[in-house]
């Protein structure tokens, strides 16, 4: 399962777009939002179940991410490269 969020996350790479709600801060784009969501919460299900006892405190950090919904780019970049360290970690 990891390494289909990592799969999927990566088609939201690129899908960012400047957004003026909270300043100048790249958003994903509202046409794909509610997939980026889905994609979010099973990211938040898949953490809490089988990483959150390996990687407890950078866990929490992305379970605050998916409580609050973030649509914004650099969550997605912090989201991104924890899976994929996660991933790297456990083929070692």
């Amino acid at each position: 399962m990891l390494e289909e969020l990592i799969k999927t996350g990566k088609t939201f790479e690129g899908c960012f777009t400047t957004s003026y709600s909270y300043g100048t801060i790249m958003e994903i784009d509202e046409k794909i939002q509610n997939k980026y969501l889905q994609w979010v919460a099973r990211l938040g299900v898949y953490c809490e179940a089988k990483l959150k006892t390996k990687y407890p405190n950078m866990t929490n950090q992305i379970i605050s991410m998916v409580s609050k919904q973030s649509v914004f780019e650099k969550d997605y970049n912090i989201i991104m490269g924890y899976l994929e360290c996660a991933k790297e970690l456990q083929n070692q």
